[in-house]
C-alpha cells in the first residue's frame, strides 16, 4: 500500500466511524432525548472505542448539534429532490415551479413539531437554534431563489436578507407550535397554520396573495 493508499483507507476508516457515532447518538437521542445521554454510551452503541468520540467530537453537545444539523440537511433534501433523487444539483432542473419546491420545504420544516416533536424541540433549544436550520436551508434557499429570481417567479431587493427572514421565520413558527401557540384552520381558506405561513413566505418572495394561497394550499394536499 502506498501513502496516498494508506491515507484513503484512513479516511475512510475516520469517515466509518463518525457514521457510527452519529448514528448511535440519534438513535439515542431518539429513544429518550438528551438528557442524561453520556458520551460512553454513544460509543458503547456505535462500537467503537471511548477515545474514539474525541478524534472526532469535542463534547457530547458537539456531537448533539451535528445530529442536529445532519438530520435537518436530509429533511430539506428529500423536500427539494424527493427520496429517490438526492443529489440533484439544481432544485429547479426538475422543471417544477421554484414556488412549489419552496412551498414543500418551508412546510416540511415548519411542521417537524408536528411530525416529530422529540426533535423539533432538540433543535429549538439548541444554544444556537438557527444554525442547523439555516446550515440545511440556505443553500437550497439560495439556489432557489436564484433560480426563482431568473424565471421571473420570485422578486427580492436583497436575496440575501429575503433568505435570512424565510429561515428565521420557519425558527419562530416552530418555537410558537411548541409553545402551544399553532393556531387554528382557516375558516376562509381552509389552511392550516403551516400552510398560512407558507402563503406568507410566498408573498415575501413576490408572489401575490391570491398566487400563494394556491400555492400554499397544494403543498397542504400533499401531506
Amino acid at each position: 500500500m502506498n501513502a496516498t493508499e494508506h491515507e484513503q483507507a484512513v479516511a475512510r476508516r475516520r469517515a466509518r466511524t463518525r457514521g457510527q457515532l452519529v448514528a448511535a447518538g440519534r438513535s439515542l437521542v431518539a429513544e429518550r432525548g438528551v438528557s442524561g445521554l453520556r458520551v460512553q454510551e454513544i460509543t458503547e452503541r456505535a462500537g467503537v472505542a471511548l477515545g474514539s468520540f474525541y478524534n472526532h467530537f469535542g463534547s457530547k453537545d458537539d456531537l448533539v448539534a451535528t445530529i442536529a444539523a445532519e438530520t435537518m440537511a436530509e429533511l430539506v433534501a428529500s423536500a427539494v429532490h424527493g427520496p429517490d433523487d438526492p443529489d440533484t444539483a439544481d432544485p429547479g432542473t426538475a422543471g417544477e415551479d421554484p414556488a412549489v419546491t419552496a412551498a414543500r420545504v418551508v412546510r416540511r420544516v415548519v411542521r417537524l413539531p408536528l411530525a416529530d416533536p422529540g426533535f423539533a424541540r432538540l433543535l429549538v433549544h439548541l444554544n444556537h437554534a438557527d444554525t442547523p436550520v439555516n446550515g440545511a436551508m440556505a443553500p437550497y434557499a439560495r439556489r432557489l431563489l436564484a433560480h426563482g429570481i431568473a424565471a421571473g417567479r420570485f422578486r427580492s431587493p436583497d436575496p440575501e436578507s429575503t433568505v435570512t427572514h424565510v429561515v428565521g421565520g420557519a425558527v419562530a413558527m416552530m418555537r410558537r407550535t411548541l409553545a402551544g401557540e399553532r393556531g387554528e384552520v382557516d375558516a376562509v381558506t381552509g389552511l392550516d397554520p403551516e400552510a398560512l405561513h407558507v402563503a406568507v413566505m410566498l408573498q415575501t418572495v413576490g408572489l401575490d396573495l391570491d398566487d400563494a394561497l394556491v400555492v400554499a394550499a397544494g403543498a397542504q394536499r400533499e401531506d
